[in-house]
This record gives C-alpha cells, sequence and structure tokens, in this order.
C-alpha cells in the first residue's frame, strides 16, 4: 500500500517520495511492485536530467534493483528518448536471470514502438550475439515474423556456464 501511496503522490506533482522509494528498495522485491513503480523512478531521473542511479542500479548484485534499473527506461522512452533504456540493457546484456532477461526485451521493444527508428536494430547488430534467447524474443516479437527470425537464427546464444 505505501507503494501505490507514494507513487500516487509523484502522478499528482509530489517528488518528495523519491528518498522514501530509494530507503525501500530492499523490500520493492517481486516484479509486480517494481513494474508498478520503476517507471516514476526513470521519470524523475529524467526530470534531473541524470540516468546515474539507473546505471549504478544495473550493475548491483540485486536482481530487483537490476529489473527496477530497466524497467524505470519505460518512462524515457514515452518521452521518446531512446538512450537510457539502450544504456541500460547494455549493462545487463549478459545478465541470464529470466526476469531480467524478460525486462531487457519488454523494454527494448518499448523503445523501439516508442521511439522508432534503427535504434532498436542497430543494438541487436552490436550486441544481439550476447542476448539471451528470453530477451532477444520480447524485443523482436513485435516485428515481422520474417525479420524476427532472422535476428533469431543470425544470434547464437551461448548456453549460461553449466547449463547445457
Amino acid at each position: 500500500m505505501a507503494l501505490i501511496w507514494m507513487t500516487s503522490h509523484y502522478r499528482n506533482g509530489d517528488a518528495s517520495w523519491i528518498q522514501s522509494y530509494l530507503l525501500e528498495l530492499r523490500n520493492i522485491n517481486n516484479w509486480d511492485l517494481v513494474d508498478g513503480s520503476a517507471p516514476m523512478l526513470g521519470d524523475w531521473c529524467m526530470k534531473q536530467g541524470d540516468f546515474s542511479l539507473l546505471h549504478n542500479m544495473a550493475l548491483s548484485a540485486s536482481l530487483w534493483d537490476k529489473r527496477i534499473a530497466m524497467v524505470a527506461t519505460l518512462a524515457t522512452s514515452r518521452a521518446k528518448n531512446p538512450e537510457p533504456a539502450l544504456l541500460i540493457a547494455q549493462a545487463l546484456v549478459d545478465d541470464r536471470a529470466d526476469l531480467i532477461q524478460k525486462a531487457v526485451g519488454w523494454m527494448l521493444r518499448e523503445m523501439d514502438k516508442r521511439c522508432g527508428g534503427t535504434h532498436l536494430r542497430d543494438f541487436l547488430e552490436k550486441l544481439g550475439s550476447r542476448m539471451g534467447r528470453t530477451a532477444l524474443r520480447y524485443a523482436t516479437e513485435h516485428l515481422s515474423e520474417k525479420e524476427r527470425l532472422g535476428w533469431l537464427q543470425r544470434t547464437r546464444i551461448k548456453p549460461v556456464s553449466g547449463v547445457v
């Protein structure tokens, strides 16, 4: 309830919740809490003109910090700014946790749908071979079947160490 209260205050123009949010990150520990609140953090970072907080979170050992960082970029994609999504996705491209894979692919897809251009394709050209299969499938699911299959065939997904 506290998280819903914080995000509703933010929507009403009150950014004072940010410190409380950051202090309570350890309690934002499931996908629905993350996905419901992270875009507000991304919006706040955008208004500050500083995405270093998100980048540092993406480098964290915490799965939830990483997911918050990635999902926060939804706000910047909505504002037609693809750079934060690309930056955070690049930081997380080698992460094989399923919840991170899904977030990376989802945010790359949203970035592509909202920002257009060749950002997604450029990212895939550069880093697609390092992406996990889940992230790649999520990122390309809105593309034509021919193009999506082309990306899937062009990339060689390496198994996670110790997993065949």
